[in-house]
């Protein structure tokens, strides 16, 4: 896994939390609260099941697009706190130009890619990247430490 942000933080988080009693499904739900998520991936099974994480972890699923076109379209039409990028879609198109207006509206994003973090161009190697095949814990971890929350468990 190739996670450049806190990711780390958000586990001893949790981890502590467990350890104070508190259940799994809890603690995801505080971390989510219910923020959207928009889904960039073309393959329609890898974009179902990343539907289904994120969704189970708590958080507002916006899409799946299999186009960055598409994504554009949703996110002008519903907003978003955050995204999930796959780099390369069909018909030779990427999600880069949308990454970079991501960036530009201080929307926090991670790559989910086939490709190792070199391939991206230098503007965006700083960004978070998954490498596939990607687990549960890998995509509710990199949305953790995206959208860190401000809510603290009694």
């Amino acid at each position: 896994m190739a996670v450049t942000v806190g990711v780390g933080v958000a586990v001893v988080g949790v981890t502590h939390l467990k350890r104070r009693g508190y259940s799994f499904s809890e603690l995801v739900g505080w971390m989510a609260q219910g923020r959207a998520v928009l889904i960039l991936e073309d393959e329609d099974l890898i974009a179902s099941l990343l539907a289904e994480v994120v969704a189970t972890a708590g958080y507002s699923v916006v899409g799946p697009a299999a186009s960055a076109e598409k994504a554009q379209e949703l996110i002008n039409e519903m907003g978003i706190d955050a995204a999930l990028l796959d780099v390369t879609l069909e018909h030779g198109d990427q999600s880069l130009e949308l990454a970079e207006r991501l960036r530009a509206m201080r929307i926090p994003f991670a790559f989910i890619t086939a490709y190792s973090r070199p391939m991206l161009p230098a503007s965006l190697r700083e960004m978070p990247c998954l490498e596939k095949p990607v687990s549960e814990s890998d995509v509710v971890g990199v949305l953790a430490a995206l959208l860190p929350t401000s809510i603290r468990p009694a």
